[in-house]
């Protein structure tokens, strides 16, 4: 089973503002969260653990990981979208200023933007990677909302133009089933951990 699992709550979250590659900590709830989340994951045997190098994902990282005691592999390819100038910026003025609605990475006409053709390569390429090379294996993955709104994307055979808009809360869980030859989507968002 591979876990792709959002970050806890942010400073960022709680300010309302745009954060992409902006680095900030998670907060006291964040940390709570993630606390709750490591307790809740019924996983025995973990194989592999990935995170974006993002801190408000390394910090849930680290404090899921310490029921595992694994090693964490950083990986840029799980950092959230970038948006360009429009980072730092709350949502209420980006979504006037820039046209960018909340939940939803860009479209590529933010100055800077890193644009969703190169942002779906870059997560796809890793997703692609993972399935193949973690076949039977427990697998955690740490990253962002837009991030796990595409690797479903992925899994669903979705290009992007028909990306779906899903929810995904602060440390919420998708999980993949990957031990056969066509992965499945098990769940989608699941909060359990935080009821």
């Amino acid at each position: 089973m591979i876990y792709f699992i959002r970050h806890g709550e942010s400073v960022g979250n709680i300010q309302g503002t745009i954060q992409g590659s902006i680095d900030l900590p998670l907060t006291e709830t964040g940390i709570y969260q993630s606390q709750l989340l490591s307790n809740y994951l019924n996983v025995k045997d973990l194989d592999f653990f990935y995170s974006s190098p993002l801190l408000r994902a390394k910090q849930t990282a680290e404090i899921i990981n310490q029921k595992f005691n694994l090693e964490i592999k950083f990986t840029n390819n799980l950092r959230e979208y970038n948006y360009g100038i429009a980072e730092g910026k709350n949502w209420m003025v980006a979504t006037t200023k820039f046209g960018i609605q909340l939940g939803a990475w860009g479209f590529g006409n933010i100055k800077g933007e890193e644009g969703p053709i190169e942002f779906c390569e870059r997560v796809d390429t890793f997703v692609d990677n993972l399935l193949n090379d973690c076949i039977n294996k427990n697998v955690v993955c740490v990253s962002h909302g837009a991030v796990i709104n595409r690797v479903a994307s992925f899994i669903l055979g979705l290009d992007v133009e028909n990306r779906p808009r899903i929810k995904i809360n602060n440390t919420s869980v998708m999980a993949v089933d990957n031990s056969k030859n066509k992965p499945t989507i098990v769940t989608i968002n699941d909060c359990m951990h935080l009821l």
